[in-house]
């Protein structure tokens, strides 16, 4: 045993073999032990790096035994031997003080152990473990992994977690003693699948992505863990985040499913959030909760002074907020709540100024067996629309963009007749609490 610098799990040189004491800071409870000795063998007895056994990483969890292909063909029956020809008469005794070298060695080669390893001057061949910035990373009791998405599901043959990022590069971990899992993959997707039970530790699971889909026939269940599926997206504008559950079964001590996108832009924003599940089983001793929430912000300031029919960009909000629970089941000892939040925003400074917003704001239960201590399903919308204009009139094609019709647009051309400043605001706002279906 020994202390190697870096991700090194074991090194071999010549027929001396060293195993890391700690197995490179991720303890031999989850490293395979045996399997890192039968790699540093296969390096002491003239193996290099190829696959399985003798691959160069070694993840946590993971363990080979000895292929048939690293040993040795057998050497060929050797032929008949000739008769032996008649023993030689015994040489004569040595001279006193003569040297003799010792039988079966060669002059000047020492004597000992022979070895078809390399030489020991050559470098080591070590077996590294994966690069924890790259695959689960445990602490203690909490295992956590940071990637950009992928597929989250479990060995069948180990039962380990894994995760398969989207080079399709699986990382895995043991889950015995965990209490707490999390998968963070900001920005990116994430796929959960499979039956995935940790009941036996009851970890809480927590996953966060921009979207994230428990696809058909998963099975989730952390037993008294709670799990957490968190999506959120922020950006100038398009901002998208989703939980999607559709015909899948989610058990554990409570379950929290939440969306959140934010969209902050100087001419256009939009942004969408939403929480949908459909025919699925939510099993919890605690509260159930389905929330999202979407702000849309547009802050503009263009002021040139000029006059006359100028057509400045038009400004425009949207935001969508939806939450709902279609068909299925929900069982809790708790609350069940369905929440929806919106904002749309629109304060702007502009040469002939014309601004839209939009939101749409749902929640719903709808065709859904629920036993539950209290349902609560709430939509809310907010906002403001501020438009100051500065000086003329945005074109037709902008007010048409704004939604007014050919009349409006004609009566409206002949109150700004000659110099002066015209600000136009639409907005439509929907909200919804609760609504029988999806586009209610």
């Amino acid at each position: 045993m020994g202390d190697l610098s870096g991700t090194g799990l074991g090194s071999a040189s010549g027929s001396s073999i060293t195993i890391d004491g700690d197995a490179a800071g991720w303890g031999w409870s989850r490293m395979s032990l045996i399997t890192v000795v039968r790699h540093e063998v296969g390096h002491a007895i003239g193996l290099g790096h190829s696959s399985a056994l003798m691959d160069d990483t070694l993840e946590p969890g993971e363990s080979h035994g000895v292929s048939s292909s690293f040993l040795p063909e057998p050497e060929p029956a050797p032929a008949p031997e000739p008769a032996p020809e008649p023993e030689p008469a015994p040489d004569p005794a040595p001279e006193p003080g003569a040297d003799t070298a010792a039988d079966g060695a060669e002059s000047g080669e020492p004597l000992g152990l022979s070895s078809d390893a390399p030489a020991s001057d050559d470098p080591p061949a070590f077996l590294a473990a994966p690069d924890p910035a790259a695959s689960w990373a445990v602490d203690g009791n909490t295992a956590t992994f940071d990637g950009t998405g992928g597929t989250l599901g479990v060995d069948a043959e180990t039962g380990h977690l894994v995760f398969i990022a989207e080079d399709g590069v699986v990382h895995a971990v043991p889950t015995a003693g965990l209490v707490t899992i999390v998968v963070n993959a900001a920005g990116g997707t994430v796929l959960i699948t499979g039956e995935i039970r940790l009941t036996d530790s009851g970890a809480a699971l927590t996953i966060r992505a921009r979207q994230i889909t428990v696809t058909p026939g998963t099975v989730l269940n952390t037993g008294s863990g709670m799990i957490t599926l968190s999506a959120s997206d922020e950006r100038e504008s398009g901002a998208t985040a989703s939980v999607l559950v559709t015909d899948a079964t989610l058990a554990g001590g409570a379950i929290m499913l939440e969306a959140h996108a934010r969209a902050l832009g100087a001419l256009v924003a939009s942004s969408s959030a939403a929480v949908l599940v459909r025919d699925s089983r939510l099993l919890a001793d605690g509260a159930v909760t389905l929330s999202v929430s979407s702000d849309a912000r547009v802050l503009s300031a263009t002021t040139d002074g000029s006059g006359g029919e100028v057509d400045a960009a038009l400004m425009a909000a949207s935001s969508s907020a939806r939450a709902g629970n279609n068909g299925g089941s929900v069982q809790t000892l708790g609350e069940l709540a369905v929440l929806a939040r919106n904002n749309a925003s629109l304060a702007g400074a502009a040469v002939a100024a014309a601004g839209r917003i939009d939101r749409d704001t749902s929640a719903w239960v709808a065709g859904t067996d629920v036993t539950a201590a209290g349902v609560t399903v709430d939509a809310v919308a907010t906002g403001t629309l501020d438009l100051d204009a500065v000086a003329g009139l945005p074109t037709a094609a902008t007010l048409t963009s704004a939604g007014l019709s050919a009349s409006q647009i004609a009566a409206l051309t002949r109150v700004a007749q000659g110099p002066g400043a015209v600000a136009l605001a639409r907005g439509s706002i929907g909200s919804a609490s609760p609504s029988p279906s999806p586009g209610g």
